[in-house]
């Protein structure tokens, strides 16, 4: 038995509902047909989308947070269904060192 089931989902290939079982925050199965669960949340017949990766973005910390920092530009980035991001050294200074990637590291979400 699932953890948790999503019912009333669309796929993009599909606009017939569907149900998706999720164990131990994985996805254990996709049906057509009612699942089990201990919990169960209704979709509503919306359209459920893969996490999005976003291969280049510029975050600006350090030196230019007043543009963006890392904690604003996650929470946009997963607001937006994005669930990877790749952080580009478009900073001051720029992040191309072990000792400026530790700082960076060190001073994220603040």
């Amino acid at each position: 038995m699932n953890d948790l089931v999503l019912k009333n989902c669309k796929l993009i290939e599909s606009l017939e509902n569907h149900y998706i079982g999720i164990d131990n925050g994985k996805i254990s199965e996709i049906s057509r047909q009612p699942l089990k669960a201990d919990e169960e949340v209704d979709i509503k017949g919306k359209i459920i989308l893969p996490g999005l990766i976003d291969p280049h973005v510029h975050f600006r910390d350090p030196g230019l947070t007043y543009k963006e920092s890392f904690k604003t530009g996650s929470f946009a980035a997963a607001h937006g269904g994005f669930t990877t991001i790749l952080d580009m050294p478009n900073t001051i200074p720029p992040t191309n060192t072990v000792k400026t990637f530790k700082e960076k590291k060190k001073n994220r979400g603040k």
